[in-house]
């Protein structure tokens, strides 16, 4: 289960966008993705309440070991 915090915060940066969909109607991908985000943002600020330098935050559930692609495919 999703800590009621990271979802209501996903569910508010998503209303904010426009778009034909509603919450309930994300595909999973794309809900773990908004899911992702808030889990992202909560931890910077709580690491700001808590007086920790935003260099010191680590989010181990959130993979950084694959490339960006670029235009046409190309890693940039």
């Amino acid at each position: 289960m999703t800590d009621p915090r990271i979802e209501a915060a996903a569910r508010a940066m998503f209303a904010t966008t426009e778009g034909e969909h509603t919450w309930d109607s994300l595909q999973t991908h794309y809900r773990n993705v908004w899911l992702k985000m808030a889990h992202v943002a909560l931890a910077a600020a709580d690491a700001v309440v808590a007086g920790t330098s935003p260099e010191t935050i680590t989010i181990p559930e959130v993979r950084n070991d694959r490339p960006i692609p670029g235009k046409g495919g190309v890693d940039g």
